[in-house]
């Protein structure tokens, strides 16, 4: 019984570790004035902190300035990915991203790479990668681990 009990707690304890870092994983961005979207399974509560709230497929875009962003987190389930637009003074060097693989397509810069700063990972060219960069000449956009929807 008591190793039942211990296994529970040790998963609780992992469960709330890996909330806590998702939502640090902010951190970077939130000094900088901008808009963060997630992408998520469920809306929990529908706070004063969320702009925008839109059903697509099994889930949920959800929409939030940057400053708001670690309050909006909270109110989520399970957010699958996360997308940041900043202004273009947004210095990428803090990201310390590994460059995968870049690509220009018509106006914007399109970069891939893998960044210690984030978890979720996709396959890119058979290599890990957990945020996608897409430099335009007025904004900066962020997706972890890829951008969802539009840019």
């Amino acid at each position: 019984m008591k190793k039942i009990v211990v296994a529970i707690f040790i998963a609780i304890l992992i469960a709330i570790s890996t909330n806590f870092h998702k939502k640090d994983e902010l951190s970077i961005f939130v000094s900088n004035e901008g808009i963060c979207e997630f992408y998520c399974e469920k809306v929990l509560k529908n706070s004063s902190f969320i702009s925008s709230i839109l059903s697509s497929g099994d889930g949920f875009f959800v929409s939030t300035n940057l400053k708001s962003s670690k309050k909006v987190y909270d109110d989520l389930l399970n957010v699958k990915s996360f997308k940041i637009i900043l202004n273009k003074d947004f210095e990428i060097s803090k990201l310390k991203m590994q460059y995968i693989k870049t690509e220009m397509v018509e106006d914007m810069k399109i970069s891939y790479g893998f960044s210690n700063f984030f978890n979720n990972c996709v396959c890119i060219d058979g290599k890990k990668a957990n945020i996608q960069i897409v430099e335009k000449q007025d904004k900066i956009i962020i997706g972890v681990p890829i951008i969802m929807g539009s840019y």
